[in-house]
């Protein structure tokens, strides 16, 4: 009766392993560790991590300070083209997590309730040591595009080293942008941060930025400029609505770009006598 115990589990091992080599997610969840040792890793695609840096320094005032809350709030409101990963860090003497970077993806209501939670602290304006601490402690998904979002009026208090963090986070991949909030703003150190005057906004449209940032991808991802048109032919990612889940979105996503139609929740097959090549597995040639 051992050997058919042994039998068994060495079946187990190699089916799970099988499994877990086409859906590392699996893996993962299953106890394995990731081939480099425990860093998260996701294969290469339509994925954005998004880091916003929120200022809540003194310079801040009360009311910009909520204003700045509910840009954030229809930032998470905007039509998404692909699964964005969110986090949240707030800026002042010492920088803090509010929102950890993986928690939310853009769209979800508990975000929104999340970044409606966050309290006004005071102190001084230090963005610099932020973007630093954002680049120490953001668990960026490898193979993904990391973004950072810098609300801040701009005005520095006391010895601060923004235009060399934010230097040294663009020099490790990460494309920085800046949003300039109330009515009184340093031009200067929006542009020291983001690196780029087409990187800078205002606190009047948030949708603005994010079409900026999808347009800034869209070469990857196959898209132009974030259109929100409806048409779609090969190779195109057509945006998710509201009544659609983001399951039922990526499912349709990775049928509509290898050529099938997704119609009603189901994937349309390729008509008999057609030439149509279906999808291959991963590692199939």
């Amino acid at each position: 009766m051992m050997w058919k115990l042994w039998l068994a589990t060495l079946v187990l091992a190699v089916t799970i392993g099988g499994i877990s080599g086409y859906f590392p997610e699996l893996r993962s969840s299953l106890g394995f560790s990731s081939p480099d040792g425990g860093r998260e890793v996701r294969r290469s695609g339509p994925y954005i991590d998004i880091v916003l840096i929120l200022d809540d320094s003194s310079s801040i005032a009360p009311n910009v300070f909520h204003n700045t809350l509910a840009y954030l709030v229809k930032f998470n409101g905007c039509r998404t083209y692909f699964e964005t990963r969110v986090g949240v860090i707030v800026s002042n003497c010492a920088p803090r997590t509010e929102v950890p970077l993986g928690r939310f993806t853009m769209g979800d209501e508990k975000l929104t309730t999340a970044l409606g939670s966050i309290q006004r602290q005071g102190g001084l304006s230090r963005p610099g040591p932020t973007i630093r601490y954002m680049m120490d402690t953001s668990r960026f998904y490898d193979g993904v595009h990391p973004v950072a979002v810098v609300l801040t009026d701009g005005f520095i208090q006391g010895e601060d080293d923004h235009t060399a963090n934010a230097a040294a986070a663009r020099a490790a991949g990460i494309t920085m942008y800046s949003v300039g909030v109330g009515d009184r703003v340093d031009m200067g150190a929006l542009n020291d941060i983001a690196g780029d005057a087409s990187r800078v906004f205002d606190d009047s449209d948030p949708c603005d930025l994010y079409r900026k940032i999808t347009a800034d991808f869209g070469k990857d991802f196959q898209i132009h400029g974030g259109d929100d048109s409806g048409s779609i032919s090969r190779g195109d990612v057509r945006a998710r609505s509201e009544s659609e889940s983001p399951h039922n979105w990526y499912r349709r996503h990775r049928w509509e770009m290898s050529g099938l139609q997704w119609q009603q929740g189901r994937i349309q097959w390729p008509k008999p006598g057609s030439r149509q090549k279906l999808p291959k597995r991963r590692g199939q040639q």
